[in-house]
């Protein structure tokens, strides 16, 4: 997660549960890969501030938290990323797949994100080529939404639960390999 994401309040940690990802849509585009990755950040916790022993989502809302539209809206989220591989060979590599919950060792290779936005913005300020209002984009995000593994009235529930323990991490899906070899 960004942090210069001004929903998020991260305070000081630990984080517990999990935040979901998944690729929409993978493109080629003339030097390098286009990807629209779902980021549902509404299952990530830390300790409450102002409440000792109490965990609360990353995502609190001191105030408007009957606005489900902007709850929403914070909570899953959609990111254009362009990529490219730096040395521009053609590798073979080995499945990126196991009971890992997080990669050992460097899996990315010489692959390096040229530009990311959340929200569809794309293009200088002066000359905005894609926007959210875009209709591709729009349906791509209701899209992102819909494989979230919870509905809008279960993450409106877990993003307002105030928690008398973390909440356990779900195993990865796919996962990361045991080891690079």
């Amino acid at each position: 997660m960004p942090a210069i994401d001004k929903d998020i309040n991260f305070g000081d940690g630990p984080f517990f549960g999990n935040e979901y990802f998944h690729v929409m849509e993978l493109s080629p585009l003339a030097d390098r890969y286009l990807a629209y990755v779902c980021d549902g950040k509404y299952n990530i916790f830390h300790p409450a501030i102002g409440h000792s022993g109490k965990y609360a989502s990353v995502l609190d809302y001191p105030s408007g938290k009957g606005d489900v539209q902007k709850r929403e809206e914070a909570a899953v989220t959609l990111w254009r990323i362009e990529f490219k591989n730096g040395d521009a060979g053609d590798k073979t590599t080995q499945l990126q797949e196991g009971k890992s919950p997080a990669p050992i060792g460097d899996v990315f290779g010489d692959w390096k994100i040229t530009g990311a936005s959340q929200g569809n913005y794309w293009g200088s300020l002066k000359n905005t080529v894609h926007t959210p209002r875009d209709p591709d984009y729009v349906q791509l995000r209701q899209q992102c939404r819909d494989t979230m593994p919870h509905n809008l009235e279960e993450r409106a529930q877990i993003l307002m639960s105030v928690l008398d323990a973390p909440p356990p991490a779900e195993p990865a899906v796919p996962g990361w390999p045991g080891s690079t070899a």
